[in-house]
């Protein structure tokens, strides 16, 4: 019976191999070496261009720290004891995250809203601009162009604050002078508003203290009633030895006490109307600046080597992907 041999492959078909998906990939890209080429070019000339025409952005920092409250307030608060529990709902802080509070506080709308309205220089000649003028320059109307403002200088305002303490402001603007105007003027926002908030808690301080001050003296006068009908209608027996009369003794202790404790309790009260009322007209700042804003001589941004080379990369990228998708449907027919 005849044996059948199997047939060999010829060398060249020995030779010739499957090739991966990768590999078909980029014999697409040399067969298609030209248009590849022109698309990547173009976007390479897109992406310079559009790095070219970015505005430039400057940075500039002011920084800043809280000086806290005053001495005389702190020492007219302490001396009160628990009283200062009632007070400090009435609207006074004996202490706290002083940046925290400053860090939130800028980043409020009152402090926007008086930014927008602050004239700043915006170039070297001195030329006054209202913020919210220079950061909007179209809006339908007044509200308009104030909600605007509010929004691009949420975007152009950054604010941290240091574990020392310090607030550190940053400001990015096309302007290099605007740059260092707004930061400055930040501060000076931002000491206006702590001085406001100092004045109307003292304000309501003094009001609380001054309604609780009118109950005690009322208390103080009932008290003071008592003790001298007591003392009245028990003269003949007080001036007997106290081994004699040791319940009267006692309820003239008591009466003696709480006229006194009511007395001492006045006099703290009216010392604090008294410190209320200096902060009310204090007009010493409550912030130092630790650093002022000096005009940046360099740009801050964009980047525009990286935006350049980001956008050819890109590019290359969907071209080596648009050659894989069709040397897999050339491979598949």
């Amino acid at each position: 019976m005849p044996v059948i041999e199997p047939i060999s492959p010829s060398s060249g078909e020995r030779g010739r191999e499957p090739r991966s998906r990768v590999g078909l990939a980029i014999d697409y890209l040399k067969a298609h070496r030209r248009p590849a080429s022109i698309a990547l070019l173009a976007a390479a000339i897109v992406g310079t261009a559009t790095a070219l025409l970015l505005p430039s952005t400057y940075t500039a920092r002011a920084s800043f720290y809280s000086e806290g409250k005053q001495a005389g307030d702190l020492s007219s608060m302490s001396a009160l004891g628990p009283l200062a529990g009632l007070l400090s709902m009435a609207g006074t802080s004996l202490g706290g995250n002083q940046s925290g509070f400053f860090v939130d506080l800028l980043k409020s709308q009152a402090f926007f809203d008086t930014l927008a309205v602050s004239p700043i220089p915006v170039s070297t000649n001195g030329k006054l601009v209202l913020v919210r003028d220079f950061v909007v320059k179209k809006a339908s109307s007044e509200g308009d162009r104030s909600w605007k403002a509010r929004i691009a200088l949420r975007k152009m305002i950054d604010v941290s604050a240091q574990p020392s303490g310090v607030v550190v402001v940053r400001v990015d603007a096309k302007s290099p002078v605007a740059a260092a105007a707004m930061a400055n003027r930040a501060v000076d926002v931002i000491d206006n508003l702590n001085l406001r908030f100092r004045r109307e808690q003292a304000a309501s301080r003094r009001k609380f203290t001054q309604d609780f001050l009118a109950d005690v003296e009322a208390r103080l006068s009932a008290s003071e009633d008592r003790l001298q009908d007591f003392l009245l209608s028990n003269r003949s027996l007080i001036s007997m030895r106290s081994s004699q009369s040791p319940v009267l003794q006692r309820q003239e202790e008591r009466l003696r006490g709480e006229t006194t404790r009511l007395t001492s309790l006045k006099e703290q009260l009216e010392s604090t109307i008294e410190n209320a009322r200096l902060t009310e007209f204090n007009d010493a700042p409550v912030v130092a600046r630790v650093d002022r804003a000096p005009v940046p001589e360099k740009r801050s941004g964009p980047p525009r080597t990286l935006i350049a080379l980001g956008s050819i990369l890109l590019a290359a990228t969907l071209i080596f992907w648009v050659a894989f998708i069709k040397a897999r449907r050339v491979e598949s027919w």
